[in-house]
């Protein structure tokens, strides 16, 4: 009979197969959303991306690239497939750590049994084929991200450790640990979470050579937590810390060329550890000689990021950071954008600073320059400074930490504590009456610079509890092993992102009642449930294990801590926020990764069970036949949700941002996914390299901005005013708003001439009669003669210090002059001045002078530091009619709307870097490149420039022409033609007009769908309003079939459809409309009627939307004379109502107004909501 490792291996090769066919058959055929784009460019071209890079995967990713044989469209694809290999290569080496565990608990002797041969590979099979359709870690196998790769080295880590304890006592057994060391190095290089395997490795090497003792188990786990700090901040950070040192020693001191103290330094490194591996092996000092060649293959599998300082400096068009020098490459591996969080003592969210140190530097930000000889010189260019904060109001374990600049935090910091903010803050008070600030809606504003009290330890332990823990961890774990009730992205209600069971009375304690949840809900394809059985199995696994002697005690621990270190303690070092961007599950991978180990165990359970009731090969093959179905079940759940096969989305919606833009455009961005599947697109495919893609949140950064100066393929610089060193870290990060009205008159004016010209001449004359008819001319004869040539000879300013002259009672006297009269005149020059010192500034003419050095043109701050100022946010900028005609900006059929100038205020009391920089390219560009505003950047970042934009697609165009009104679904105006012609021919849809039916819509792309059916809208009113009908209703049509209710549920935009198919007479297809939104809403309606008040209080904004889009659509259906349908819906949406929170038996039961009132002002806002939608009901249904 062939023996264990024969059938081991066979089996664990065919859960490699089935994991790779799984995750090859779903896997996104090209680029997908989030940081997947930036990762597939990186790999591609070996550029630069975001800290603190991963540039083994880069390699990885560059090889696997190789594959699509010259085709850019398969790029991704090639990188998708690496995910792929690497999680199925996962999946092969948990099922070896399973078997391998497994069979050293379940066997007493050398040679297996038949049974117990059947029971270990069935624990393997199992647990790796649970694994396998988890949904963690399936969603990152299909995709070019990071997760895939890094789990693959956390899994192949475990089971070399594992490979070592089983050759522990042979001669040559250290291999497996410098193995360990080197796939350690090179990890690092992928993500840092597989060091998080080191607390497990140390406990396997210890229960291995060491007697168990509880000091014994203390010193490891001091010495594993020793080792992985030592990784993190020895290695990864302390190497250029050092590095850094020699750098600017030998740079600055000895005036040696730049990267001399660096190199010399690593060849010390180097050169040590081999002489040190040199001298232990003569010395025969194996521990030491181990060590050595353990630190040794950790450096050189590090020192793959040598790759990002070498791409650095050959300045790829994606070179994020720059880290082209020792201390910027420092900066970008402690990923020192995202700042730091306090982990065991620190602030809370309404800390206050210290008075005496608010600011401390840290430490100096270094520029590698030339000094004025032209030697190289590292030259501080800014200083590192953190808020330092009272010492009373600091403590413990702070959760609660996220202050006042992030005011949504404290917002959720309040939810998840169950506090008010009164608790913490002061109320807002008029400074006359001292009563508090109500806002509109009559709600006390607080002022949360004002500190009531601290929040309690108590306080941060709940949020702990509550979100970190339970939210953020436990349900991403049930997400997995119990169930996932939808893809929408949960903050904490009872239908949103929640992990389920399937088992209904222990989903209903938790998520109200599951018979009355929605068609929406049921039918989303990321409901899956799993009945707790992966958890379930798991669980017995945990018991299992801990009941099978010292040995499996001894791997329960070890599992244990690597469960541990992979997922609680991830929570206790990410300390986050609440209202994060996305879901984060994919964080805590490795964790589920280890529980599979648990369920794999379970399988062994129910052997040993059912070996007690029949024969060992039965019972194994019963517990084995029995366990496969959970894996089955969750392949069968999960499948759906999973495939990715047909979508194409985040391509095709790249290249519809890029197709809004004309040739040679500028493109301002904001988030990750309106900007990396753009830099994909363009760098991978090569589509519409003419484009420059701005991420505005870059734009902050001088690295940013100097790569925006250079060519990128068709691309031309980007032109600004400011120099370089005006705009370098630490200069100009903010410029503050200081009104000064009185300078840069003669350019105000002559920018306004065609607004000033009138008055001045009528003044100007006036004065000039005057002066004629005087002894003026005899005694200023010089002056006279000027002023005779005209006011086109003197400006305004001029005229106005001419003026100020005559205020002067010896020359009145002189040129015989009513003073009087001069009076009046002088009141009429003054009020003209002042009217132009009001008038919109050119916008070159404050640029210019913010970009000054001269301190004449600055203001001093409170330490009496000098910095540049606005001295205006009104601006102008002059449009050249002809150049915007010829080069196509504005087409000729608008050319009697265009505008003489933009004119405009920015309304803010400072502007930031980025802000700074889109004023300063909007002036330099001086209409030579169309710049665009992508439609998902945010009214916050549009500069108020809304009156100027034209819609051409999902972007924005700034056009020298003013919208007198709104479009509704879009800023500005609309070109018809463009936006037609752009949605019409040149937008692609992601394979959703051939394959909608197979395409799996996710949470991201229904946002994009809503930006889509904005920008639809948009078009056709514009053709409804131009009477262009048929036009009209193709869009219409083109829009309900491509984003139909299965797509993407119909709700408040597709009522404006309805409305817009009434307004071309196409009855039929707007009450179809109506009635799939009324059916949604009314569905809707009835789930949240089912749950109770407590319930219903997490999603009162939800609530609010519903009542608000269904009383739309009936209103619609009133509004076009459709009573009879309207009655109906209304009818039952009454009863529905009223059956459950009896409102109108409530209000007859109050006897009077006041009482009335008092009773409405203390309803819950979702209460308010309905009520508020039944009046409306009560109206209609009464007539």
């Amino acid at each position: 009979m062939k023996g264990y490792k024969f059938y081991n291996n066979i089996a664990g090769w065919f859960v490699f197969l089935v994991a790779a066919f799984t995750y090859l058959s779903t896997i996104e055929p090209t680029a997908s959303f989030w940081d997947c784009g930036e990762f597939i460019t990186s790999a591609y071209k070996l550029e630069v991306g975001h800290p603190p890079g991963a540039p083994f995967f880069m390699i990885l990713g560059r090889f696997f690239t190789m594959f699509s044989f010259g085709n850019p469209a398969l790029v991704a694809k090639m990188v998708n497939i690496l995910s792929a290999l690497m999680s199925a290569f996962t999946i092969l080496f948990l099922y070896w750590s399973i078997t391998h565990i497994a069979k050293r608990i379940i066997t007493k002797s050398k040679e297996l049994t038949q049974g117990e041969l059947i029971a270990v590979i069935g624990s393997g099979i199992v647990g790796a084929l649970v694994y396998t359709f988890s949904d963690s870690f399936w969603f990152s196998a299909v995709e070019g991200e990071v997760y895939a790769t890094s789990s693959f080295f956390t899994a192949i880590v475990f089971w070399a450790i594992l490979k070592w304890e089983s050759e522990a006592d042979q001669k040559y057994a250290n291999r497996w640990l410098v193995l360990i060391a080197y796939l350690m190095g090179l990890s690092i290089g992928v993500h840092l979470l597989n060091l998080l395997a080191i607390p497990a490795i140390v406990f396997v090497y210890y229960f291995k050579k060491y007697e168990v003792t509880k000091k014994g188990i203390i010193y490891s786990a001091l010495i594993s937590v020793a080792l992985l700090l030592f990784v993190m901040y020895g290695i990864i950070q302390g190497l250029f810390v050092v590095g850094s040192k020699f750098e600017l020693l030998f740079t600055n001191t000895f005036g040696l060329p730049f990267y001399t103290g660096f190199l010399l330094y690593l060849v010390l490194i180097f050169g040590g550890v081999i002489f040190g591996i040199y001298y232990t092996f003569k010395k025969s000092k194996v521990l030491w000689n181990t060590i050595f060649t353990i630190f040794a293959v950790i450096l050189i599998g590090y020192s793959s990021f040598a790759l990002i300082l070498i791409r650095s400096l050959a300045d790829t068009p994606m070179n994020q950071n720059k880290p082209d020098d020792v201390f910027s490459l420092l900066g970008y591996l402690n990923r020192e954008q995202y700042g730091d969080r306090p982990l065991a003592y620190g602030q809370c969210f309404n800390s206050r600073l210290d008075e005496t140190n608010p600011y401390p530097v840290v430490g100096d930000v270094y520029y590698d320059k030339k000094d004025k000889d032209g030697n190289d010189k590292y030259v501080i260019v800014d200083h590192k400074i953190v808020r330092n904060y009272k010492s009373s109001d600091k403590m413990v374990f702070p959760r609660l930490y996220s202050d006042q600049a992030s005011p949504d935090h404290i917002t959720g910091y309040l939810y998840w504590t169950g506090h008010k903010e009164s608790d913490f803050f002061y109320a807002k008070t008029d400074p006359e009456t001292k009563e508090p600030i109500r806002n509109r809606y009559g709600e006390i504003q607080y002022d949360r610079q004002s500190q009531k009290k601290l929040p309690s330890f108590a306080d941060n332990l709940r949020y702990f509890f509550d979100y970190q823990l339970n939210f953020m961890y436990f349900r991403y774990f049930m997400w997995n092993f119990a169930g996932r009730q939808n893809d929408i992205q949960g903050n904490g209600n009872v239908k949103d992102g929640n992990w389920i069971s399937g088992v209904k009375f222990i989903d209903e304690m938790r998520l109200g009642n599951q018979d009355a949840i929605t068609k929406e809900m049921k039918n989303n394809k990321a409901h899956n449930v799993y009945f707790f059985l992966p958890l379930l199995l798991g669980i017995l696994g945990m018991i299992f294990m801990y009941s099978q002697g010292k040995k499996g005690i001894q791997y329960f621990w070890v599992v244990m801590l690597f469960f541990f270190f992979t997922g609680v303690a991830i929570v206790l070092y990410l300390n986050q926020p609440p209202f994060q961007p996305r879901e984060r599950d994919y964080a805590y991978a490795g964790s589920f990764y280890v529980f599979a180990m648990y369920i794999g165990f379970g399988v062994a359970f129910l052997y040993k069970f059912l070996k007690n009731y029949t024969s060992e090969v039965i019972s194994a093959s019963v517990a084995t036949i029995l366990s496969i179905g959970v894996p089955v079940l969750m392949a069968q759940q999960n499948w759906d949700d999973h495939d990715r096969s047909n979508r194409y989305t985040a391509r095709d919606y790249a290249k519809n941002y890029l197709s809004s833009c004309e040739p040679n455009a500028v493109i301002f961005t904001n988030g990750d996914n309106d900007t990396f599947p753009l830099w994909y697109i363009q760098e991978v495919e090569g589509f519409r390299t003419d484009v420059r893609v701005i991420n505005l949140s870059y734009f902050n950064t001088d690295w940013y901005i100097n790569q925006m100066r250079k060519r990128a393929y068709k691309s031309a610089p980007i032109n600004f005013t400011l120099k370089p060193d005006q705009y370098e870290r630490g200069k100009r990060d903010v410029i503050y708003k200081m009104e000064n009205p009185g300078i840069y008159l003669q350019e105000k004016y002559s920018a306004n001439k065609q607004r000033f010209e009138k008055d001045y001449k009528l003044i100007y004359d006036e004065y000039l009669d005057v002066l004629s008819k005087s002894n003026f001319k005899n005694v200023f004869s010089k002056e006279y003669k000027s002023l005779s040539e005209g006011y086109q000879a003197i400006d305004p300013v001029q005229f106005y210090s001419f003026t100020q002259k005559l205020n002067n009672d010896k020359i009145l006297n002189d040129i015989k002059i009513d003073k009087a009269i001069i009076e009046k005149l002088n009141t009429k020059v003054e009020n003209l001045i002042t009217e132009i010192s009001n008038a919109p500034a050119p916008l070159q003419t404050i640029i210019n002078h913010i970009a000054q050095e001269n301190r004449a043109y600055m203001i001093p701050l409170q330490n009496q530091e000098m910095v540049n100022y606005l001295p205006t946010t009104n601006f102008l900028l002059p449009v050249n009619k002809e150049k915007v005609l010829k080069n196509g900006m504005v087409k000729e059929k608008d050319s009697s709307k265009v505008v003489d100038a933009i004119r405009w205020d920015i309304r803010k009391n400072h502007i930031t870097k980025n802000e700074m920089m889109v004023l300063d390219m909007l002036a330099t560009n001086n209409w030579n490149r169309p710049i665009y505003f992508a439609t998902t950047v945010g009214n916050s970042l549009y500069m108020n420039l809304e009156d100027y934009f034209q819609l051409d697609g999902l972007a924005y165009k700034i056009v020298p022409i003013k919208a007198r009104a709104k479009t509704f679904g879009s800023e500005g105006r609309v070109n018809s033609d463009v936006l037609y012609d752009n949605m019409m021919n040149k937008f692609v849809w992601g394979g959703l007009e051939e394959n909608s039916d197979k395409i799996y819509f996710d949470e991201n792309n229904r946002r994009f769908v809503m930006n889509f059916k904005s920008s639809f809208k948009a078009l056709a009113e514009q053709l409804i309003n131009e009477n262009k009908f048929e036009k009209a209703e193709k869009v219409l049509d083109k829009c309900t079939n491509l984003f139909n209710n299965n797509v993407a549920q119909f709700n408040y935009y597709d009522l404006i459809f309805a409305r817009q198919y009434f307004k071309i007479n196409k009855e039929k297809k707007a009450i179809n409309i109506l009635k799939i939104a009324m059916d949604n809403f009314e569905d809707e309606l009835n789930y949240y009627v089912s749950l109770d008040d407590k319930e219903l209080l997490g999603m009162q904004d939800d609530v609010g939307r519903m009542a608000a889009v269904y009383q739309e659509a009936l209103k619609t259906l009133y509004d076009y004379k459709q009573d009879k349908i309207a009655d109906e819906y209304a009818l039952r949406a009454y009863s529905l109502i009223e059956e459950r929170f009896q409102f109108t038996q409530q209000m007859a039961n109050l006897n009077s107004g006041r009482a009335q009132q008092n009773w409405y002002s203390n309803l819950p806002d979702f209460k308010m909501g309905l009520l508020q939608f039944q009046l409306f009901l009560s109206e209609h249904l009464d007539k």
